[in-house]
């Protein structure tokens, strides 16, 4: 499978469209049949696979409307932070020296951008760590955020499937909203380290120099 899709596909996509199309055999029984009628094929399994990245990617739809939900009272994200607060990312000092190291690669003040100015340099932060060869931590910091947004936006679904479409399943609903409460706290503390890390390393890999 690693040969069709790539760690992110199988981590952020593939995972959290398996939880939800099993979620959904269990709030509708008669969904079993497509797999388990008669035991569970390779040719099944390549289905499943299929149906499973096909539902990975509507459930990250869903999982963009939690980014919404969570972070914009939170501030935006993690690294929209790094404008007006981003103490609470870094130290006074990586602060110093993050601001420092705008102005000399940028030509530009930190803390006078807007999100959507800040976005392409953030970007751009992280094409310098891939052009060094360090986005190892990185990576695998944003593939967990992936899946545990996925993850978040597949049991939020399958509890509304569940309260709203299955009401005698109300005990799987309930549970399905417990994870997704739990998959987005989880959501939030990834994130962070994404953030965190996508900076220090930035810091690490530029050379200070003094204006």
């Amino acid at each position: 499978m690693s040969s069709k899709f790539d760690a992110y596909e199988i981590i952020g996509v593939i995972a959290p469209g398996s939880v939800f199309i099993f979620g959904v055999t269990l709030l509708f029984p008669d969904f079993k049949s497509v797999f388990f009628e008669q035991g569970f094929s390779v040719g099944d399994l390549g289905l499943f696979v299929v149906l499973s990245f096909v539902a990975g990617h509507l459930v990250q739809a869903a999982g963009n409307l939690v980014e919404i939900v969570i972070w914009k009272p939170l501030g935006g994200m993690p690294t929209d932070w790094l404008v007006h607060n981003p103490r609470r990312l870094l130290h006074d000092t990586q602060v110093q020296r993050l601001r420092q190291a705008v102005k000399n690669d940028f030509d530009c003040e930190l803390q006078d951008l807007s999100s959507a100015q800040l976005a392409p340099i953030v970007r751009e932060m992280y094409v310098v760590a891939q052009a060094r060869g360090d986005t190892s931590r990185i990576d695998s910091f944003n593939r967990t955020y992936g899946l545990m947004r996925g993850v978040t936006g597949a049991f939020g679904a399958l509890a509304i499937m569940a309260l709203v479409a299955n009401w005698p399943a109300w005990r799987l609903g309930a549970f399905a909203a417990l994870a997704a409460l739990i998959g987005g706290y989880r959501m939030v503390r990834f994130g962070k380290h994404y953030g965190r890390e996508l900076i220090v390393t930035y810091l690490r890999l530029t050379k200070p120099r003094h204006g």
